[in-house]
């Protein structure tokens, strides 16, 4: 996933379903050129991430995950890819950068 595909789904967490213009308008501080828009939301279709309604000629697009969901996806898929299904090696990278502390009671 890179950073506008992210950005779009926490625009559709924030604020449920929207058109493409309110997303565009939504992301504007992002310097996004509408047709990379475009672009981004029919990768996240494709991906299965979002999908749309379509009401006359404009399509309402709507998440298809919800964010807790979603998370639990991409953390498994981490653990599993990058630290081989090993949550104890997560759990020490994590605490290695500071970013978690043990519950353990173990400094390690």
């Amino acid at each position: 996933m890179n950073d506008l595909e992210i950005k779009v789904l926490r625009f559709l967490w924030q604020n449920g379903p929207a058109v493409a213009k309110d997303i565009f308008t939504g992301l504007s501080k992002s310097n996004l050129a509408y047709s990379t828009l475009s672009f981004y939301l029919r990768t996240l279709e494709n991906k299965g991430l979002i999908g749309h309604l379509k009401k006359g000629k404009t399509y309402r697009y709507h998440a298809l995950l919800n964010q807790e969901t979603f998370l639990n996806k991409q953390m498994d898929h981490m653990l599993s890819e990058l630290f081989y299904g090993d949550k104890n090696k997560l759990s020490d990278f994590l605490v290695g950068k500071g970013w978690a502390a043990r519950s353990d009671g173990n400094k390690k």
